[in-house]
C-alpha cells in the first residue's frame, strides 16, 4: 500500500514536471513577432527584442529579402524572409541623403515632409510584399506568437498585426504630426506641446503658439496625404473591411516611447503610455588599447568624439574640408567616424575611423565635447555619461532634439549647411571650457535619468512580457470608442449651447410677456382713471 502510494505520488511530480517543461515549450514556441524598421529605429528593436530573446521567448524577425538594410540576420533572434521588389543598389536612403539632406538652394536646405514620400513608396511596397504573400503569411500564423513589436513610423505593422490577431507594441520616438499621438487619443495642448519638427520649446511666446496650432492643422493634411493615405488602401485591400491606418495605430496595446523627460518636455500621457528613454545606453566597457593611449596622449584638453550616427558615414566633401578644418583649431584630440573621401584639411590632432566604440568613449573621463547629428540613441548615451553636445542636426527629429538639449543648457547647435570652420571651433571651445554651464547641465541631466527605479531595458521587457500575459485592454482610455466630436466635446457643448439658447428663448418670451400685459394693465386703469375723472367732472 505504502509502495502504490509513493508510485503515485512519483508519477504525480512527474506529471507536473512534463506539465512545467511544455508550458515553457509552449511560451518559446508562441513568443514575439518583429516587424523591423531601418536605420537607428532597427537598432532599438534589435536591442529589446534580444533582451526578450535573453528571457526565453521565441522572437521572429519578418526579414525582407534586400541587402541595403541594416536589418539583418541577427544571433539570437529568428527571421523568416520574404522577397521583397528592390535591388541592392536601390538604396532610397543615400538618395535621400544626397539630394534632399545635402542639396541647397541659395543656402537653403530643401527639407519638407514630401522629402519622406520616396522612403513611405518604398516602405508600402515592401509591406504590400509581406502581407500579399500567402505562404510566409501561413508560416507566420503557424508560430502562434503572442504579440507583435514594431516601429509604427512605419504603418505596416499595425497592418500586420491586424492580419494576424496580435497584439501590438510599439516602439517608438514619435511619428511625424504626432500621430502616436492621436492614434492613443492623448491630450496634445497646442499651447505647450510642440509640433514635431516645429523647433518650438514648451516655453512659446503669443506668436509662436499660433505658429504651432496652424502647423498642427497643416501637419495632419500632410501626414494623411503623404504617409496614411497610402497605407489605408493596403489595409482595406488585405484584411478585406474599410478601415484606415489611424484605426489599426489606435489598436496598440502598449507605446513604448524612447524618451524622457529629462530630455522632452512634460506633457499629457495615457496610461498605456511608458518612456523608455535610454533602453540601449548599456554598461561601457574598456577601450582598445590603441585608441586608449591616443585618448590618453590628449592631457588635460581631453577628446572630442564626432559622429553623425549610424546612417551618415559619408558627409559632403565641401562640408567635410569644413569640419576638418575647425576641429584642427581645437587644443583637444579628436575621434571622428568618417568614411568619405579623403579630407585634405585634416589635422594631426584628429583620428578619423570607419567606426567608433561610441558608447565606450563617451562614458571615458576625458571625453569634453559629443559632435552630434542629434539622434535620440546618441543624445541618451551622452545624457547617461553626462558629457555635453555640440548638435549639427541633419533631418527629421534631430533638429528639435537638439533644440531641447540647448533650451535645457546642455548643448550649442549650429546649422551644419552655413558652418564654417571659426564658428565650429568656437562652439566647441565654448561647451569645452564654460564647465559651470554646460557640463553641469550635463551631468544634472544625467543624475535624473539615472535616479529611476527601474532600468529603462527592464521595464521594456517587463511591458512585453505583461502584454504576453494579460493584454493590456484595461489601460486604453475610453476615448477609443468615442467619435471625434464626442470626444472634442462637441456634442455637450451643442447640447448646453441649445440650452442656454432655449432658456433665453424661453425667459425672454416670458418676460415680453409680463411686459406687454403690465402696459396693458397699465393702459387698461389709466383708461379707466381718465373715464371716471371724464365721469365725475360730466356730474
Amino acid at each position: 500500500m505504502r509502495w502504490c502510494f509513493s508510485f503515485a505520488l512519483t508519477l504525480a511530480f512527474m506529471h507536473m514536471a512534463v506539465g512545467q517543461e511544455k508550458s515553457d515549450g509552449d511560451r518559446a514556441v508562441g513568443g514575439m513577432l518583429v516587424y523591423p524598421t531601418d536605420g537607428s529605429h532597427w537598432m532599438s528593436l534589435r536591442a529589446l527584442s534580444l533582451a526578450v530573446s535573453r528571457r526565453g521567448y521565441r522572437v521572429v524577425v519578418a526579414l525582407p529579402a534586400t541587402g541595403n538594410w541594416m536589418v539583418g540576420e541577427t544571433p539570437g533572434l529568428d527571421s523568416e524572409t520574404f522577397p521583397v521588389p528592390f535591388v541592392d543598389q536601390d538604396n532610397v536612403f543615400d538618395t535621400f541623403l544626397r539630394e534632399v539632406v545635402f542639396k541647397e538652394t541659395d543656402g537653403v536646405t530643401e527639407f519638407t515632409f514630401r522629402s519622406f514620400e520616396s522612403i513611405y513608396k518604398k516602405c508600402a511596397v515592401m509591406c504590400d510584399s509581406l502581407l500579399g504573400n500567402v505562404a510566409v503569411m501561413q508560416r507566420l500564423r503557424t508560430y502562434n506568437f503572442e504579440v507583435l513589436l514594431a516601429d509604427p513610423i512605419d504603418p505596416c505593422g499595425a497592418i500586420l498585426a491586424d492580419a494576424l490577431g496580435l497584439p501590438s507594441i510599439f516602439l517608438l520616438r514619435g511619428i511625424p504630426c504626432n500621430i502616436d499621438l492621436k492614434a492613443a487619443h492623448c491630450p496634445a495642448p497646442s499651447s505647450y506641446v510642440p509640433q514635431s519638427m516645429s523647433g518650438f520649446t514648451d516655453q512659446m511666446s503669443f506668436t509662436e503658439r499660433v505658429t504651432n496650432m496652424f502647423m498642427g492643422l497643416k501637419q495632419d493634411h500632410l501626414c494623411i496625404d503623404f504617409i496614411l493615405k497610402r497605407f489605408d488602401e493596403l489595409a482595406r485591400r488585405h484584411l478585406g473591411r474599410d478601415v484606415t491606418t489611424m484605426e489599426l495605430l489606435s489598436n496598440a496595446s502598449i507605446w513604448l516611447h524612447r524618451t524622457d523627460f529629462v530630455s522632452d518636455y512634460p506633457r499629457p500621457t495615457m496610461p498605456n503610455m511608458v518612456n523608455v528613454g535610454g533602453l540601449t545606453s548599456g554598461e561601457a566597457k574598456p577601450l582598445p588599447q590603441d585608441l586608449e593611449e591616443f585618448v590618453q596622449s590628449s592631457g588635460e584638453h581631453g577628446v572630442v568624439v564626432v559622429s553623425f550616427g549610424s546612417l551618415v558615414s559619408a558627409i559632403p566633401h565641401r562640408i567635410a574640408n569644413v569640419i576638418a578644418e575647425g576641429l584642427g583649431r581645437i587644443p583637444q584630440k579628436v575621434i571622428w567616424r568618417y568614411e568619405g573621401p579623403t579630407v585634405e584639411k585634416l589635422s594631426n590632432n584628429t583620428k578619423v575611423m570607419p567606426w567608433l566604440p561610441q558608447r565606450d568613449l563617451l562614458a571615458h573621463a576625458k571625453t569634453r565635447v559629443f559632435v552630434t547629428h542629434g539622434g535620440s540613441l546618441g543624445i541618451f548615451e551622452a545624457i547617461c555619461y553626462g558629457v555635453p553636445m555640440l548638435g549639427l542636426p541633419l533631418f527629421g527629429d534631430q533638429f528639435e532634439n537638439m533644440a531641447r538639449m540647448q533650451n535645457k543648457g546642455a548643448a550649442l547647435v549650429l546649422n551644419i549647411h552655413s558652418l564654417d570652420a571659426g564658428s565650429l571651433a568656437l562652439s566647441i571651445s565654448t561647451i569645452a571650457t564654460h564647465k559651470s554651464s554646460y557640463k553641469e547641465k550635463s551631468s544634472l541631466l544625467s543624475r535624473l535619468h539615472h535616479d529611476q527605479p527601474q532600468k529603462p531595458m527592464d521595464r521594456a521587457v517587463f511591458w512585453v512580457e505583461f502584454v504576453m500575459r494579460h493584454g493590456a485592454e484595461h489601460l486604453r482610455v475610453a476615448a477609443h470608442h468615442l467619435t471625434w466630436y464626442q470626444e472634442a466635446g462637441f456634442d455637450v457643448a451643442a447640447f448646453l449651447l441649445a440650452a442656454i439658447v432655449l432658456v433665453t428663448s424661453v425667459l425672454t418670451a416670458l418676460i415680453t410677456i409680463c411686459c406687454r400685459w403690465l402696459c396693458r394693465a397699465k393702459h387698461s386703469n389709466a383708461t379707466v382713471g381718465k373715464e371716471m375723472a371724464a365721469s365725475k367732472k360730466h356730474k
